[in-house]
């Protein structure tokens, strides 16, 4: 299964990887949301992490790229954010996400969410 984190935050990059790597999926983390993307159209991902703090691209504007583009229908989008998020409801609708997570997340959240 392939699994995309796009943020440039280190500490939720190694995380992550830690908490997902022994489990034999396939990671790809990116600090930048536009090289993300490119890579991403090359290698449909089964879900996909969006942090709040990514460069290349305003998060927000990726979340609407990726949830426009008919190629990840079937990829679940998250999206990660230390700030609590308002109107949780018409912003998951607006962006096309499954989950919004605030952070910072658990190993043992993020893989019941992964699973």
């Amino acid at each position: 299964m392939k699994i995309y984190l796009i943020s440039k935050d280190s500490f939720l990059a190694q995380e992550f990887l830690l908490a997902l790597a022994s489990n034999s999926y396939n990671i790809e983390v990116h600090e930048d949301g536009l090289i993300a993307l490119e890579d991403m159209r090359h290698s449909i991902p089964a879900s996909i992490f969006v942090d709040n703090d990514c460069d290349g691209l305003n998060p927000l504007i990726l979340l609407k790229l990726i949830s426009r583009d008919s190629r990840f229908e079937n990829s679940k989008i998250f999206f990660l954010s230390k700030d609590e998020i308002e109107n949780k409801p018409d912003f998951i609708k607006e962006y096309g996400i499954f989950k919004v997570l605030n952070k910072p997340i658990s190993n043992e959240k993020l893989l019941d969410l992964v699973l």
